[in-house]
C-alpha cells in the first residue's frame, strides 16, 4: 500500500486517541489490517525501478501536503509520531529493497513472509491498478474525513 493511507490513518488515530499507550499499538495494528485490503502499489517486482521511485516520490509529497492541510498545528508532532508508527512495518522492510539478499534470511525473511506473502499474497495475482488504487483512495478519504471533523 502506498504511504498516504497508512500514514494518514495513523494521524487520524492520533486525532482520536490522545493516549499514546493506546495510539501506538492501534497505529501498528492498522498497518496490518489495511494491508489485508486488496491494493496495488508498485509496477513489477523491482522497488527501485524508475516507475516505482516516481510513485513513491509523488506519494511522499502528497502525504506531506495532505498532512499539513488536514492535521491541526497543535496535533502535528503527535500525529507525525503516530503516523510514522503506522508506516513502520514498511520502514522495517525497506533494507530489503536496497539489499535484496537481506530479504532471504533471518528476521527479514520471516517478516516478509508475514507482511507480504501472508497478508497480501492472497490478492496480488488478481488485483489490477484501477481497483488497487480505488481501495487506497477510499481508505485515504475515510482518514481525511475523520481528520476534517
Amino acid at each position: 500500500m502506498i504511504i498516504a493511507p497508512h500514514f494518514l490513518t495513523g494521524a487520524a488515530i492520533a486525532s482520536g486517541v490522545k493516549n499514546p499507550l493506546l495510539a501506538v499499538p492501534l497505529a501498528l495494528l492498522s498497518h496490518f489490517v489495511l494491508d489485508l485490503i486488496p491494493h496495488k502499489d508498485m509496477v513489477g517486482d523491482d522497488h527501485l525501478s524508475p516507475e516505482n521511485l516516481s510513485i513513491r516520490l509523488v506519494d511522499i509529497f502528497a502525504t506531506a501536503f495532505l498532512f499539513l492541510v488536514f492535521v491541526p498545528v497543535s496535533l502535528r508532532v503527535y500525529a507525525l509520531i503516530i503516523g510514522l508508527v503506522a508506516i513502520s512495518p514498511d520502514l522495517i522492510a525497506l533494507p530489503g529493497a536496497f539489499i535484496p539478499d537481506e530479504q532471504k534470511k533471518g528476521f527479514f525473511l520471516a517478516f516478509k513472509r508475514f507482511h507480504v506473502d501472508l497478508l497480501q499474497g492472497w490478492f496480488r495475482p488478481y488485483i489490477d491498478w484501477f481497483w488497487g488504487l480505488v481501495s487506497q483512495l477510499v481508505i485515504l478519504l475515510l482518514a481525511l474525513t475523520y481528520l476534517a471533523r
